[in-house]
């Protein structure tokens, strides 16, 4: 796909503007400086021995959603954990709070080649629960890549987002590609996800 792979190269280009930019972030508040390695992919933690799923979303909302569920995954396997990344301060200050034990919050890494590999290589885990419908290239195709299962929970596709994927099909289809499964909010979600190209739908209610 030439428009991912210019994608990337670009991103890949722009990493001393974006070290950069996480400074000006820092400056304002909006980084933490103490995990800010963890925006590039290094780990800090060790990885939990056991079973490991990472949950993904975006920023408080989806932190939020996610805990009924994590709190029953972790009810149902003791020696599951439970890895959840966000990319924003609040989210991490939200999780280091609610977060049960054997459960830890993580920053997702920006969306450049390699960073999300080194995350995938260090927690290697069992699946992916991604939690909102802003699409990373790089990041997706790390997990298709590295053969983990990826599964979209609480999927929704607006109108917008609908009309403007309709633009580039080819390139929807190749992440939606990386999903094992995607599971719509509503039905109109799932038929969406069905028509930009998703293999495995399914509409399960709003999490």
């Amino acid at each position: 796909m030439i428009a991912l792979f210019l994608y990337r190269v670009i991103f890949v280009l722009l990493t001393p503007f974006l070290v950069v930019w996480f400074w000006i972030r820092l400056l304002k508040g909006k980084e933490n400086k103490n995990r800010f390695c963890e925006r590039l992919g290094h780990p800090k933690k060790p990885r939990p021995q056991g079973k490991l799923i990472w949950m993904h979303g975006a920023s408080v909302g989806e932190c939020l959603s996610m805990l009924p569920l994590i709190h029953r995954l972790l009810e149902l396997d003791e020696s599951l954990h439970i890895m959840v990344t966000s990319g924003t301060t609040s989210s991490a200050s939200l999780m280091a709070k609610r977060l049960p034990e054997r459960a830890f919050h993580h920053y997702l890494p920006v969306d450049v080649l390699g960073a999300t590999a080194r995350l995938i290589r260090h927690f290697k885990p069992q699946a992916v629960y991604w939690f909102e419908s802003e699409f990373w290239p790089t990041t997706l195709l790390a997990f298709k890549s590295a053969k983990v299962p990826l599964i979209l929970l609480n999927g929704r596709i607006s109108d917008k987002s609908f009309a403007r994927w309709q633009k580039y099909p080819k390139v929807i289809k190749k992440m939606l590609s990386c999903f094992t499964l995607t599971l719509g909010q509503s039905e109109e979600d799932r038929r969406r996800l069905e028509v930009l190209g998703s293999l495995d739908t399914a509409c399960v209610g709003n999490i």
